[in-house]
């Protein structure tokens, strides 16, 4: 289920013609650290010669008018700006149905995978956009967050803090859905 949406999500943003980088965990511990994996993609990104940043998680996307207002904002803005304000967490039927078809998903399709979806202007992951020289300002993800979980939180309220705020793109981000990674720090 996770590889199958990786692949989905990274055909998505390349059929798009967004550069996608990959990052690694090269810590060398025992668990994931999804820290130091975004901010190996972010290496890669700035080494290239971007001054933009788009993270989106490997379960999650959103349409290519969210995508590239956010990225607009950010740039125009200088703060961390967030590709959606309602997340939604897709059902594994709608996720087995929807998956190879993620270019079918738009606004008006968006109604039809509603269910499960909440608004929150609190998530702060998925698909968001983050202007290099916010990036240098804040140091990236901090890396003593590992597993899963409250990393992107972190880089959020820092962002927020230093940057003066953050922006939300109107619109739907999709979570895939997947069995839990094991993981998780369920704590």
């Amino acid at each position: 289920w996770r590889t199958a949406a990786f692949d989905a999500v990274r055909r998505w943003y390349t059929e798009l013609g967004v550069p996608v980088y990959v990052g690694a965990d090269r810590t060398g511990g025992r668990w994931p650290n999804r820290s130091a994996m975004r901010n190996d993609a972010a290496a890669q990104a700035l080494a290239a010669g971007h001054d933009l940043l788009l993270f989106a998680d490997a379960d999650t996307f959103v349409p290519a008018d969210q995508m590239w207002a956010a990225a607009h904002l950010a740039a125009d803005r200088g703060r961390f700006t967030l590709a959606f304000n309602t997340y939604a967490r897709v059902s594994r039927t709608a996720t087995e149905r929807w998956r190879g078809k993620v270019r079918a998903i738009d606004r008006r399709t968006d109604r039809a995978m509603r269910p499960g979806a909440y608004t929150s202007t609190l998530h702060a992951a998925c698909a968001h956009g983050v202007p290099a020289d916010l990036w240098h300002a804040v140091g990236g993800y901090d890396q003593r967050f590992v597993r899963w979980g409250f990393e992107d939180r972190a880089f959020w309220l820092a962002c927020m803090v230093i940057g003066g705020g953050v922006e939300w793109v109107d619109g739907t981000a999709w979570h895939w859905w997947h069995p839990t990674a094991g993981d998780k720090d369920r704590r």
